[in-house]
């Protein structure tokens, strides 16, 4: 039991898990596609973890609390010296920043650090705060979504948000001939102005409070599918991903009519074969048919975009904790915490120091002030 207290009173355990959480949700995008467990379990873990070792340290510093002067559980280090020079003491301890006060009765003196350690572990545990808050409002209210895109396509980001989208173009970037990353151009509107953004694979770009992170890309013909009227009901890529020529998968039109779709890919070209009520259309890449009932295109190759969409409304206030959590860490270990005492038994200087990192070094430099140091 002592032993798994003391790891979660650990410094390095409390940087860890902050850096990990800080890490995962710049990189979670595509962890969950590389983990064999769900991403969430990555994320709520070291957090559950975090806030287990926050709130034992919390306990340790209530419980420790000083009490009559003196701090209660410290870890303190005893030394007794000869007649110890307490203004050649108080020099080295101001020194240090560490302000001296009498004890009460005249029982001696003591010297204690100033205020930034504390403020250093308060900002850290409102920061911890911070967190728990803003992963709590995520996952209360956050949105997650996917949206297919071909480049030239429009599409509502979200039903019912009112937001379109269009995947202007998509560039592959090659460095020595060797394909490294796909470059884009989105536009989107919410009313009548467009505006423009650029990004790259897994780069999330903000619209509107949505982030949306292009996740994969690909090459497929196109398919558009016109009714007698001239009207679009279908305009979608084709999947080329078929194992077997003969399996049949099924397109559905807006008005529930459902039209037969087989797939023919050899290196060169793409065939589809549609069944539009009893009637057999054969298509390659770039042709398109005429008839009675509507017009079918099956166009070119082109590339598409498979879109993750998300918003996280607690995503400030975890960013604000994180920020805050390491600004506090920096001050209370920058800073820490000391006390010197110093009393008066039988012509000794009985002193005593509560200091959790350098006690012992700083044991060493008032036995160097050379007024009789052991």
């Amino acid at each position: 039991m002592d032993k798994l207290k003391k790891l979660l009173l650990s410094r390095r355990l409390a940087l860890f898990l902050l850096a990990y959480s800080a890490g995962y949700l710049i990189f979670y995008q595509v962890m969950p596609e590389m983990v064999p467990v769900p991403g969430t379990l990555w994320y709520w873990g070291p957090n559950l973890l975090l806030l287990l070792s926050t709130t034992v340290c919390t306990w340790e510093r209530w419980r420790n609390e000083r009490v009559n002067g003196k701090p209660r559980g410290a870890a303190w280090i005893k030394r007794t010296f000869d007649n110890l020079d307490r203004h050649s003491l108080d020099s080295l301890l101001q020194r240090k920043g560490l302000e001296g006060k009498k004890l009460p009765g005249n029982a001696g003196w003591y010297w204690q650090s100033g205020t930034r350690g504390w403020w250093g572990s308060l900002v850290f545990h409102g920061a911890l705060v911070l967190l728990v808050c803003g992963a709590i409002l995520s996952a209360a209210l956050d949105v997650k979504s996917e949206l297919l895109l071909t480049e030239g396509q429009t599409g509502e980001l979200l039903t019912g948000t009112g937001i379109e989208v269009s995947l202007d173009w998509l560039r592959p970037i090659r460095e020595q001939g060797v394909l490294t990353q796909y470059q884009m151009a989105l536009s989107y509107r919410k009313g009548a102005v467009w505006s423009g953004l650029t990004g790259a694979v897994n780069q999330p770009l903000t619209i509107e409070g949505y982030q949306l992170t292009l996740q994969r890309v690909g090459l497929a013909p196109y398919l558009e599918i016109y009714d007698r009227d001239g009207r679009l009901q279908v305009q979608a890529y084709v999947n080329l991903v078929v194992p077997d020529p003969s399996t049949v998968d099924a397109i559905i039109l807006p008005d529930g009519e459902k039209i037969g779709i087989q797939m023919k890919v050899d290196e060169k070209n793409a065939q589809i074969i549609l069944n539009w009520q009893g009637e057999r259309i054969e298509l390659s890449t770039g042709q398109t048919w005429k008839g009675a009932k509507g017009v079918v295109h099956f166009g070119d190759w082109r590339r598409w975009g498979y879109f993750r969409i998300t918003k996280e409304p607690g995503l400030p206030l975890i960013y604000s904790g994180f920020l805050l959590a390491t600004m506090g860490l920096v001050l209370r270990f920058r800073y820490p915490q000391v006390m010197v005492v110093l009393r008066k038994k039988e012509g000794e200087d009985e002193l005593w120091i509560a200091h959790k990192y350098s006690g012992h070094s700083l044991l060493q430099e008032i036995s160097e002030l050379g007024n009789g140091g052991k």
